[in-house]
């Protein structure tokens, strides 16, 4: 959460059980879609993922981050 608020200045918000708590979940808004991430927890992907968020729209999931991406969950989030 700190990486993306810092390197990004997106807004960060922690937010409860998605039923996907395998490691390290992230949900990224985008052009009004929400994408879940899994397993985001490398520096690579990390750093990935901040590329993800500071993209100009529209912008593709970069390749490192395609197969961690949880489409059970996608545009849903659980409040």
């Amino acid at each position: 959460m700190d990486l993306l608020a810092e390197e990004t200045g997106a807004k960060v918000r922690a937010v409860g059980c998605q039923k996907i708590c395998h490691d390290h979940v992230v949900g990224v808004r985008r052009d009004g879609d929400l994408v879940w991430f899994e397993e985001v927890d490398s520096a690579p992907r990390r750093r990935a993922l901040v590329r993800f968020v500071t993209a100009t729209a529209p912008a593709a999931i970069p390749k490192r981050l395609r197969r961690l991406v949880v489409a059970k969950r996608a545009g849903r989030l659980r409040t």
